[in-house]
């Protein structure tokens, strides 16, 4: 899969990308919702996996701005900051799933994995 991990801890993003580019799929990343934006005007990403809180702006105005360029885009946000209230308005855009930070990588695989099968996503993951 081609998956955007839109997280502004770049220690973060940096694990999560060499884990997810350890299981074979390929990775792009982006600090803030403005660079997320521009690279999904620029190429097709079968997952975004967006931190809920950015320095630019949050999921709730970001994910109606990411749907308008593609609106059957499938997007995981994730928080380390979350309420039962967040996950309700979060859920209310479209993310096909939510999940708290810390992420456990044996728990992203699996969901990745799933995503992957349940949608019919390139199941070729040669970069």
């Amino acid at each position: 899969m081609k998956i955007l991990i839109v997280e502004d801890d770049t220690q973060l993003a940096l694990t999560i990308t060499r884990l997810i580019e350890r299981w074979g799929h390929q990775v792009d990343t982006a600090a803030n919702g403005e660079d997320a934006v521009r690279k999904v005007r620029e190429k097709n990403f079968d997952l975004i996996l967006l931190d809920v809180y950015l320095p630019d702006t949050d999921a709730i105005q970001l994910i109606p701005r990411l749907k308008k360029v593609h609106p059957k885009q499938k997007i995981i946000a994730m928080t380390g900051y979350g309420t039962v209230e967040l996950e309700k308005e979060i859920r209310k855009l479209g993310v096909i799933h939510y999940i708290c930070k810390p992420i456990k990588s044996n728990e992203l695989e699996k969901l990745l994995n799933h995503i992957q099968n349940f949608f019919h996503l390139d199941t070729n993951r040669s970069k």
